[in-house]
C-alpha cells in the first residue's frame, strides 16, 4: 500500500519537461529530441521545404506557430516500425499551403499506420489547416480526438480510411469549423466516427458546385452526429452507390440550404435514426435506400421541417420502398377500416389489405409506394 501511495504522490508532483523549438537548428531536430512525456513549444513561424516527421509516441507539440510549406504531406505522423505509437498531442499549430488555387496541393497533416504496428490515442486540438487537396488524412489510426479544428479551402477537409487489412475507427470530432471545402469529410472502410457540435458549410473558393458534407465511399461501421450544423451543401450525409453503413444516428442537428439532409438513396444500412433535427430552406430531410435496403430499423422522431412541407421534404415514396425491403411488420387494415391520415403522425405506415400495398401518412393524406395518393 505504501508503494502505491508513493507512486500516486510522484505522479501528482510530476511536471512535464517543456522544450522550445527555437533552441534547435530546425523544427525537425527539435521534434527528434523529444522523449516520452516531453512537450515542444512551437511559437515561431516556419517555412519548411520538406515534411515534418513524427515517428514516436508520448510527445506533445503545442504553441501558436504557423507552418507554411508545399511539402506533401507537411506534417506526417507515421508508425512504420514499432508495435504501436500512442499518446501524441498536437495543439494550437496552423498548417498552410501557400498555393491557394488548383489541385496538386498535397496533404496538410497525414496520420498513417503503414507498418506492422498501430497508432492509438492521438489528439489534434485547436489546429488550423488551409489550402490543401486533403486537409487532414487519417489512415488506420484508432481512438483519435479532433477538438475544435478549423479546416478550410481544401478539396477534402478530413479523410478517414483503412487499408492493408487493418480497421481504423473511434474518431471523435468536438466542435470546430469546416468551411469552404468541396467535401468536408470523406469516409471509406472505417469504424465509427462521432461528431459533437460539428459545423460545416460552403464549397472551396472558385468551385462551381455545392459542397458535400459527409461523403461515404466505402462500407463503414457507423456515423453519429449530435447538435451539428450543416449549411449551404449538396447534402449533409451521402452514401455513394452500392455502399453500406451499419448504423447512422443524427440527433439535434440543423440542416439549412441543403439539397438533402441525409441521402441514402443509392446505398443500404442496418439501422437509421433521425431525432430532433431541424430542416430549413432545403429540398428533403431524408432520402432512404431506394434500390438498397434498411435491414433492421428506421426511426424518424420529432424532426422539424421549418419552412418545408410533407411529403416532398421527407421522401415518402423512397421511405415506403425502403420499408418494403426491410422485413419490418406494420399494422394491416382494409381500406374501409384504415384510420384517417390526419389522426396519425406524419411518417406512420400501414399495410393496405385492399390494395396489398404499404401506405404512409404525411399527416394529411395516405400515399402509395409510387407517391400517388392512396
Amino acid at each position: 500500500m505504501a508503494t502505491y501511495w508513493k507512486r500516486v504522490i510522484d505522479d501528482l508532483k510530476y511536471t512535464p519537461k517543456i522544450k522550445k523549438a527555437t533552441d534547435y537548428d530546425s523544427l525537425q531536430s527539435a521534434v527528434n529530441s523529444l522523449s516520452v512525456g516531453e512537450t515542444l513549444n512551437v511559437n515561431q513561424d516556419y517555412n519548411l521545404s520538406s515534411t515534418l516527421n513524427i515517428t514516436k509516441g508520448g510527445i506533445k507539440l503545442t504553441g501558436q506557430g504557423v507552418i507554411t510549406s508545399t511539402a506533401n504531406p507537411v506534417v506526417s505522423v507515421n508508425n512504420t516500425v514499432t508495435p504501436y505509437m500512442d499518446d501524441i498531442v498536437i495543439e494550437g499549430i496552423k498548417v498552410i499551403n501557400p498555393n491557394t488555387w488548383g489541385m496538386g496541393r498535397g496533404v496538410g497533416i497525414q496520420i498513417s499506420d503503414t507498418g506492422q504496428g498501430d497508432i492509438w490515442h492521438l489528439v489534434l486540438r485547436d489546429v488550423e489547416v488551409q489550402n490543401f487537396d486533403i486537409g487532414i488524412s487519417i489512415q488506420n489510426a484508432f481512438d483519435v480526438v479532433l477538438d475544435n479544428l478549423d479546416i478550410s479551402q481544401c478539396d477534402i477537409g478530413l479523410k478517414l480510411y483503412s487499408d492493408g487489412g487493418k480497421m481504423g475507427g473511434q474518431v471523435k470530432v468536438f466542435g470546430g469549423m469546416f468551411l469552404n471545402n468541396n467535401t468536408h469529410i470523406s469516409i471509406g472502410n472505417f469504424g465509427e466516427i462521432s461528431l459533437f457540435g460539428f459545423s460545416c458549410g460552403s464549397s472551396r473558393q472558385g468551385s462551381t458546385q455545392k459542397a458535400k458534407g459527409i461523403d461515404m465511399w466505402y462500407a463503414s461501421k457507423g456515423v453519429f452526429s449530435y447538435g451539428g450544423h450543416y449549411e449551404d451543401l449538396m447534402y449533409g450525409f451521402y452514401l455513394e452507390p452500392g455502399i453500406f453503413v451499419n448504423t447512422g444516428v443524427w440527433v439535434g442537428n440543423t440542416f439549412e440550404s441543403l439539397d438533402t439532409g441525409i441521402n441514402l438513396s443509392n446505398g443500404s444500412a442496418n439501422t437509421i435514426t433521425l431525432m430532433g433535427n431541424a430542416l430549413y430552406s432545403s429540398n428533403a430531410l431524408f432520402l432512404p435506400p431506394n434500390e438498397g435496403y434498411l435491414n433492421q430499423g428506421l426511426a424518424l422522431m420529432g424532426n422539424t421541417l421549418g419552412n418545408s412541407v410533407y411529403p416532398q421534404k421527407i421522401g415518402v415514396q423512397e421511405i415506403i420502398s425502403s420499408i418494403a425491403h426491410s422485413g419490418l411488420k406494420f399494422p394491416a387494415y382494409p381500406i374501409s377500416e384504415r384510420p384517417p391520415a390526419n389522426t396519425v403522425p406524419p411518417g406512420f405506415a400501414i399495410f393496405n389489405l385492399t390494395t396489398l400495398h404499404l401506405n404512409i401518412s404525411n399527416g394529411q393524406y395516405w400515399y402509395n409506394s409510387d407517391g400517388t395518393i392512396a
